[in-house]
């Protein structure tokens, strides 16, 4: 499958009904999920691997890791709409049988697993929250793929590297989050974002 494709299908997605600001929820873009997908899959981090989707929201991660090849696929988030919308994508895609979602904070989650996508708050609204989920991540995973706003590249290096990782690639990009709170008054703002490659060292 190629990326177009793989993008052109998790438009399908649904969105959530509506979006908390204190959890900053938004909709991951279908192009930054393709890519995000896409890319590990190139690195052999999907095809047969249990993956985990920290704060899977509507499920376009994990619905995505599940269409290209993963053996099991785990989804978490702590709003139960979100856990309902994940469920229903995934069966409308098809996916249901190789994807489980659970209502869940991120640092309850304890199970092992290969790959870890997310795309987690920013950490504007609750301090540093991006960098509970990553350490989370980290923790139960051997390869994390994470997005951060962008700006904060040297923190992020030097935070993995004491929990005893490597920061192995990093992408650049920019996306559009829509109009979604009343308070919004444009039709779109863009955002810069870097999406990490983070690697845990061996033995550890």
């Amino acid at each position: 499958m190629r990326r177009k494709e793989l993008e052109i299908i998790l438009q399908k997605i649904s969105p959530l009904p509506k979006y908390d600001i204190w959890s900053e929820q938004y909709q991951t873009p279908p192009d930054l999920a393709s890519f995000i997908l896409y890319t590990a899959v190139e690195k052999g981090d999907i095809e047969g691997k249990k993956v985990a989707d920290f704060g899977c929201g509507s499920g376009i991660l994990a619905i995505g890791a599940a269409i290209l090849g993963a053996s099991e696929v785990i989804g978490i988030d702590i709003d139960p709409v979100a856990i309902s919308e994940s469920k229903r994508n995934a069966e409308m895609l098809q996916v249901s049988d190789k994807t489980k979602f659970f209502l869940m904070d991120v640092r309850d989650f304890n199970i092992e697993v290969d790959t870890v996508l997310q795309n987690p708050p920013f950490g504007t609204k609750r301090r540093h929250m991006d960098i509970i989920f990553l350490e989370k991540a980290l923790s139960v995973s051997k390869v994390v793929y994470s997005v951060h706003k962008a700006g904060n590249t040297d923190f992020i290096r030097k935070f993995v590297e004491r929990l005893g990782g490597a920061v192995d690639e990093i992408w650049f990009s920019r996306i559009k989050i829509p109009k979604i709170h009343k308070f919004h008054l444009r039709a779109v703002y863009p955002v810069d974002v870097e999406i990490f490659r983070v690697v845990k060292w061996k033995g550890l």
